[in-house]
């Protein structure tokens, strides 16, 4: 959690983001959008570029959108992910303020352990917001490549929490954090995300079968 912090520099942003008015989170929000509509936008022009299978290619009508060819499942997808994208941008501002409010603004270390609000849910829910930002731009253009990044993405943020546990959480709280991981043994994702994000896998898988 603390080295995407420092990555993505909140600190900068701390004040506005303690706040959490109303304004700050349009802002929030409107900086997912756009960046996930220019992310998409990128990639779909790179879907045209390289050789790749899509999901559900052959099962939908073709219609322009400013000159753009796109197929009902492309604007699915699309929408898909920019909920998830949104869902994300909102739940990782709202996750920062917690985080800060139990680290040493010296040096951004955590000084207590967090075990309410997201932290009561699961032990790592950036890393699970994270999931849900990387994943719906990945899901976007439903393709073989896109869905193997999903799995990717995923493998990688659990193994990134399963080092933040060992190397630096443990050997700051001992046995406190052992009860918290018993209480809580989700780490990153909740029951409802998993379901979500596996059926999202399961139903691009299905699209790929007239390759099979």
């Amino acid at each position: 959690m603390l080295k995407y912090e420092e990555k993505l520099h909140f600190d900068k942003r701390y004040k506005q983001l303690q706040e959490a008015t109303i304004g700050t989170q349009l802002l929030s929000l409107l900086w997912g959008i756009v960046c996930y509509v220019l992310l998409f936008s990128f990639l779909f022009w790179l879907k045209g570029k390289i050789p790749d299978f899509y999901a559900w290619a052959s099962t939908s009508k073709g219609h322009t959108i400013l000159g753009i060819q796109f197929h009902t499942v492309d604007t699915v997808y699309f929408l898909l992910g920019l909920l998830m994208m949104s869902y994300g941008t909102l739940r990782l501002a709202e996750i920062t303020r917690e985080n800060h409010k139990a680290n040493d603004k010296t040096n951004s270390k955590p000084i207590h352990l967090l075990t309410n609000g997201y932290y009561a849910d699961v032990r790592h829910p950036m890393y699970g917001t994270f999931i849900f930002m990387f994943t719906s731009l990945a899901f976007s253009v439903h393709s073989a490549l896109g869905l193997v990044s999903v799995i990717l993405i995923i493998a990688a943020q659990y193994i990134n929490a399963h080092l933040e546990e060992t190397r630096t959480l443990l050997p700051l709280f001992k046995g406190n954090y052992l009860q918290y991981k018993k209480k809580t043994p989700a780490m990153l994702l909740t029951k409802w995300q998993i379901i979500l994000l596996s059926s999202l896998i399961i139903i691009t898988l299905a699209g790929f079968i007239k390759f099979i």
